[in-house]
C-alpha cells in the first residue's frame, strides 16, 4: 500500500514538472514575442530618438537640482552690484553715464533682460540664470550630436560640466555672476562655430558674435575666446584652399563680432556712455596692479611683486584650488581622450586648443586676485577641449559600438561623482523656497525709506547697491559701492581731489535718505570719513536711527 502511495506522488510530481515547464516554455515563447516585437517596433532610429528624449530630460531634471543650491540662496553681496545694474537699465538709466560698476555691458543687459522679463520680487530673476545656462549646455550636447558624436559619451560630458559649474565655492551666491554669464555665452557660441547643420556659415557668424558678448560680459575671457576662434576654424576639413577658408570665416567673423560690437557703439556712444566706460578700462591698471593700492592688496588676497615671482604663485594657487584630481577626477577619462586622439587628428589643432585652455586659465589670474568663483572662466577652456577630446575620438573609432561602450564607460564615471549630490538635493527640493530678498544689514530701512521718501527721491548707502533695488529708489551718484582700494583709480593727486567727482554728484542730486552700512565695514573709511561725513555736517543731515540720516526739508 505505501508503496502504491509512493508511486502515485512520482507520478503526481512528474505531471505537475511537466505542466510547470510548459508554462515556462510558454512564458518565453511570450517574452520572445514581446522582444521580437519590440525589436522590429524599436527599431536603431526610434531607439535614438528615445535614448535623446532620456538624456534631455535627465539633464533638465539634474541641472534644476544642483542648480537648486543658487536660485534659492539668499541675496548675495557681490550679486547686488549685478542686479543694480541691470535695474538701472530696466529705469532708463545709462550703463556708465548714469551708473557705473567695472564690469562691461552685456553683463548689465543681460542682467536687466532677466529683471524685464521676471521681475526682482522674491528673487524671481534667479529663473533666468537657470534656465539661461542650461539652454547653453542644451545647445553644445545638440552641437556635438550633428558631429557624430555619440549621445551617451556627449550626455556624460554635460552632466559633467554641470557637475563642475555648479560646484561650490565657484559662485558666491548664484549663477548670475559675471562669469557664468561670460561661460554661458560662450557655450553658445563654441555650440554655433561647431554645429554641422544646413545653417553653415550663418550659425558661424552667430557664434563669433556669441564669443564677443562672452568677452562684453567678463574681459578676462578674451584670450580663451580669441584662441577658441582660431581653433574652430581647424577643426574642419578645408571647402577649397586655407587662404580661401581663413578669409571666409574672417568674414563671417567681422559680420557677427562686428554686430555686437556695433549695437554696443549705438546704444553707449550716443548716450555717453562709452566716454566713462573707456575712463574705467584705462583705470583698471592702477586699480588690480598697483603693488600697494590694488584692490587685492587692499583686500589681502594677492601682493604684486614680480611677474615670476607672481605667475608662480598664481600657479600654486591654481592648482591647489582648481587644477588636481581632488577638482577635476571624473574629467580625466576626458582629458585622457583628448590627450590620446586630437594630436593624431592635427597637432596644429592641439596647439590652439591647448592656447584657449591657457588662455581660460589666465584668466584667472588676469586681475590678480583669484577668487574662487573666478575659475568659473577656466571652464570655458577645459570643457571646449574635452569636446575636441571626444570629436577627435568619433573620428578615429569607425565603430558606433565602440563609442557607445567608452560613452557609457564615461557616463558611469560622472554619474558616480554626481549620485551623491542629486541625492543630498532630492532629500531636500520639496522644502526649498525663495529667500526673502528684503533682508536688512540696518534694521528698519527699507520701511523708513519709503514712509520718508517719494517715488522720484534719490538715497545713499555705503553698502551694497541692492538697497536701490529693493527700496525702488535711484542713487545719488553713479557709483555702484564705495571702497577705499578703488578710490586710487579716481582721476587727481590725493584723496580730496579724488573724493571731488563724487562729491560734486552728491551735492548736485541731495540725497533724501543717507544709510552708513553695516556691510563693506572697514574697507570704505576714508570715503565715509572724508566725504560721506563732512556732507552730512554741512547740510545739516538729521540722524533718525543708528546708522540712518534724514536731509531736513
Amino acid at each position: 500500500m505505501a508503496a502504491r502511495d509512493d508511486d502515485d506522488r512520482l507520478a503526481a510530481l512528474r505531471r505537475l514538472r511537466a505542466r510547470g515547464a510548459a508554462v515556462v516554455a510558454r512564458i518565453g515563447d511570450v517574452a520572445s514575442a514581446i522582444v521580437s516585437d519590440t525589436q522590429r517596433v524599436l527599431n536603431p532610429r526610434v531607439r535614438d530618438v528615445m535614448l535623446l528624449v532620456a538624456s534631455v530630460a535627465l539633464m533638465g531634471w539634474a541641472f534644476k537640482l544642483l542648480d537648486n543650491e543658487y536660485l534659492y540662496a539668499g541675496f548675495g553681496h557681490d550679486e547686488q552690484y549685478f542686479v543694480w545694474c541691470g535695474w538701472s537699465i530696466t529705469k532708463g538709466l545709462v550703463p556708465y553715464r548714469d551708473f557705473s560698476e567695472y564690469k562691461p555691458p552685456v553683463a548689465f543687459l543681460t542682467h536687466a533682460l532677466a529683471l524685464a522679463l521676471h521681475g526682482f520680487r522674491d528673487l524671481q530673476f534667479r529663473w533666468f540664470f537657470l534656465y539661461f545656462p542650461l539652454a547653453s549646455l542644451f545647445s553644445l550636447y545638440f552641437a556635438m550630436l550633428t558631429r557624430k558624436i555619440d549621445k551617451v559619451a556627449a550626455l556624460a560630458l554635460i552632466l559633467a560640466i554641470m557637475n563642475l559649474l555648479t560646484t561650490y565655492p565657484f559662485h558666491d551666491t548664484a549663477l548670475s555672476d559675471t562669469e557664468s554669464i561670460g561661460l554661458t555665452y560662450y557655450f553658445f557660441g563654441v555650440a554655433c562655430l561647431i554645429a554641422r547643420t544646413r545653417l553653415g556659415d550663418k550659425l558661424k557668424a552667430v557664434g563669433v558674435g556669441l564669443l564677443v558678448c562672452c568677452m562684453f560680459s567678463k574681459e578676462p575671457y578674451m584670450p580663451a575666446a580669441f584662441f577658441t576662434w582660431i581653433t574652430c576654424f581647424l577643426l574642419d576639413a578645408r571647402r577649397s584652399t586655407l587662404g580661401q577658408d581663413a578669409k571666409r570665416y574672417l568674414k563671417l567673423s567681422v559680420i557677427g563680432g562686428g554686430a555686437v560690437v556695433a549695437a554696443l557703439c549705438l546704444y553707449l556712444i550716443p548716450t555717453g556712455g562709452m566716454t566713462y566706460y573707456l575712463q574705467i578700462l584705462r583705470s583698471y591698471a592702477r586699480i588690480y596692479k598697483d603693488p600697494q593700492h590694488s584692490y587685492c592688496a587692499m583686500f589681502g588676497r594677492f601682493n604684486p611683486t614680480d611677474a615670476l615671482t607672481d605667475l608662480h604663485h598664481q600657479w600654486d594657487g591654481i592648482r591647489a584650488e582648481f587644477l588636481n584630481t581632488t577638482v577635476l577626477s571624473y574629467v580625466v577619462p576626458f582629458g585622457a581622450l583628448f590627450l590620446l586622439f586630437v594630436p593624431r587628428r592635427s597637432i596644429l589643432l592641439t596647439v590652439a586648443a591647448l592656447f584657449s585652455f591657457a588662455g581660460a586659465l589666465w584668466a584667472v589670474t588676469a586681475s590678480k586676485c583669484q577668487w574662487s568663483h573666478y575659475y568659473v572662466m577656466a571652464m570655458s577652456g577645459l570643457f571646449f577641449c574635452l569636446i575636441l577630446g571626444l570629436d577627435a575620438m568619433a573620428h578615429r573609432m569607425p565603430s558606433p559600438r565602440m563609442s557607445r561602450v567608452v560613452g557609457w564607460v564615461l557616463l558611469a564615471g560622472v554619474l558616480a561623482s554626481l549620485a551623491p549630490r542629486l541625492d543630498k538635493e532630492m532629500a531636500r527640493s520639496d522644502k526649498r523656497s525663495f529667500a526673502n530678498a528684503y533682508e536688512e544689514s540696518v534694521p528698519g530701512v527699507l520701511t523708513f525709506i519709503a514712509n520718508n521718501t517719494k517715488p522720484g527721491d534719490r538715497i545713499l548707502t555705503t553698502g551694497p547697491p541692492g538697497l536701490y533695488v529693493q527700496a525702488n529708489r535711484r542713487s545719488a551718484t553713479r557709483e555702484s559701492g564705495y571702497f577705499d582700494a578703488v578710490l586710487y583709480g579716481y582721476p587727481g593727486k590725493n584723496d580730496e581731489e579724488r573724493l571731488s567727482g563724487l562729491r560734486a554728484q552728491l551735492e548736485k542730486n541731495m540725497p533724501k535718505v543717507v544709510v552708513i552700512d553695516t556691510q563693506n565695514e572697514g574697507f570704505n573709511e576714508k570715503h565715509i570719513n572724508l566725504l560721506v561725513m563732512p556732507f552730512l555736517k554741512k547740510h545739516g543731515y538729521k540722524k533718525v536711527a543708528e546708522r540712518i540720516w534724514l536731509r531736513p526739508n
